[in-house]
């Protein structure tokens, strides 16, 4: 059963009558596809947890150039401080927080 099963998989994977013969040359073959198939995941993967930060990074750039407008810090200080690989969403929401508690506010100007 076992060599049937081997058969079936190799035509499933091309190869020729000569080589459905010899369960071992399927297995390796396969091996070297799994390996390969994990190879290109792990790109994958790490094209989007660095695609993700940079979003997140941009998200908070935005809120906190939004919240610069009406309270008194230096953005790009504020903005390092808060990227992505050094602190969480939460912690991020919650110092925003701090900012809208704590931070001086700007004041209006009045024309006229």
């Amino acid at each position: 059963m076992r060599d049937e099963e081997a058969a079936l998989k190799a035509r499933e994977h091309g190869f020729t009558d000569k080589n459905e013969e010899n369960p071992q040359m399927v297995m390796e073959k396969l091996s070297r596809e799994n390996d390969e198939i994990k190879r290109r995941l792990e790109g994958v993967e790490k094209i989007a947890v660095r695609t993700i930060a940079q979003l997140s990074d941009l998200q908070r750039r935005l809120k906190l150039e939004a919240l610069s407008k009406r309270y008194f810090f230096v953005l790009d200080t504020e903005f390092e401080f808060c990227r992505y690989s050094k602190m969480t969403d939460t912690d991020f929401d919650a110092h925003c927080a701090r900012i809208k508690k704590y931070y001086r506010h700007r004041r209006r100007k009045h024309y006229g």
